[in-house]
């Protein structure tokens, strides 16, 4: 039986072609196939990623690196606000210093209607800045049979005397141009005022006599004189200084100024013409004496309006 098998055996590898030595390893064939596999084995192991090793120990310096971006990035954005800010705050310091300038330098310009002592009034203003400003204006009035005087004779001692003679009417008619600069001394609504204004006013006289006058004693019928016209007038230039209020540099839109002050005009300047009678060639010296006589009568009642109170209140548009 032991030999049978090893008959089947030995037939077997000699039909394969293989001895029995051949696919028997030797002890140092053994060695060889045993290093080799640890050295593929080691290999294998050095080359392949550890998963322990690629999840555990990347991960602080992804997490750090984050951190130091987002650090990085809410240090960038700060300085962006930081920056921003200085230049919106640069930004507005700028347009508030122009807004500022432009403030107390651009012209203010202004148009106005009012009434005062001198007659309606329309004004046109300019303020150059909040202390100086300057208004052109005109005005105008006409009243008809506003004064009146008693004609006036003389007595034989020469003295004069009101008397029912007749009377002297008078109709006024303002009419004058201004030219006026102010000084807002505080650059506000309070202004000192001072200007000439081109003084038209007049009063235009008309009277009529009743029967006779006389003059030094000489009787002057009415057939001579029978009435008189002529006019009174002022200084055509006449200084003028006030105080107002109202009209400062940053006053815009509609608004109320208000001005008080004093014209020179000097002392008035009458002048009288004789409607003559008939009769008149004979009375000729009596008539210019008895005119002169009016004339000094009418100046001693006007001495005061020299100095001529101005009254002004006005409602303005500026921009």
């Amino acid at each position: 039986m032991k030999f049978a098998v090893v008959s089947f055996v030995t037939l077997a590898a000699l039909s394969t072609g293989i001895t029995y030595a051949d696919v028997t390893p030797t002890p140092s064939d053994t060695s060889d196939y045993l290093s080799l596999n640890n050295s593929d084995t080691t290999a294998n192991a050095a080359t392949a990623p550890n998963p322990a090793a690629t999840d555990a120990t990347p991960a602080p310096t992804s997490n750090a690196a984050a951190a130091n971006g987002d650090t990085a990035q809410a240090t960038n954005a700060a300085e962006q606000k930081n920056l921003t800010q200085a230049v919106n705050k640069n930004t507005n310091q700028t347009t508030s210093n122009n807004n500022q300038k432009n403030s107390s330098h651009d012209f203010v310009y202004g148009i106005g209607i009012g009434a005062g002592t001198l007659g309606g009034s329309v004004e046109g203003a300019v303020s150059f800045n909040k202390y100086l400003s300057a208004n052109l204006g005109f005005n105008y009035l006409s009243l008809n049979n506003l004064v009146s005087y008693n004609i006036t004779d003389t007595t034989t001692s020469g003295t004069t005397e009101s008397t029912n003679s007749g009377t002297i009417n008078g109709g006024v008619r303002l009419m004058s141009v201004q030219l006026l600069g102010n000084v807002h001394p505080f650059g506000g609504a309070f202004r000192v005022v001072g200007g000439l204004i081109y003084n038209a006013n007049q009063i235009n006289l008309n009277g009529t006599v009743n029967g006779s006058v006389s003059y030094n004693g000489a009787i002057i019928p009415n057939d001579a004189l029978s009435g008189v016209n002529g006019t009174i007038k002022y200084n055509p230039y006449s200084p003028y200084v006030g105080i107002g209020w109202g009209g400062s540099h940053d006053a815009k839109g509609f608004g109320v100024t208000f001005d008080m002050g004093v014209m020179f005009q000097g002392t008035p300047k009458i002048n009288l013409d004789p409607v003559y009678g008939p009769d008149s060639a004979a009375y000729q010296s009596e008539i210019n004496g008895f005119l002169n006589q009016q004339v000094n009568s009418i100046q001693n009642d006007l001495k005061i309006t020299q100095f001529y109170p101005v009254l002004n209140l006005q409602l303005y548009y500026r921009w």
